[in-house]
């Protein structure tokens, strides 16, 4: 039983993503309406830094960059343990 449990934590709880669209527009607030940042390339790595919004993703990329991104343009991979941005 605990086994199943560890699982199920480990796949809630996925904080990577890779972009694999050619380019993404990553928003200053939760909303369509927020600032346009910055836009991430195909290929990128992101973190997760919020999850828990129902439709949108805090990000964070290495160099300490941080904005948010819709929700339904992301898709679980177990391939890689992480979301995938398309």
């Amino acid at each position: 039983m605990s086994l199943l449990f560890n699982k199920k934590n480990e796949l809630l709880n996925r904080n990577n993503a890779i972009v694999l669209t050619p380019s993404v527009t990553v928003r200053s607030t939760p909303s369509e309406s927020g600032t346009s940042l910055f836009i991430l390339h195909e290929g990128r790595k992101v973190e997760i830094k919020d999850n828990s919004m129902r439709e949108w993703k805090e990000i964070r990329l290495e160099d300490g960059k941080v904005g948010w991104y819709l929700r339904h343009l992301l898709k679980l991979s177990d391939r890689y343990n992480s979301f995938i941005i398309r």
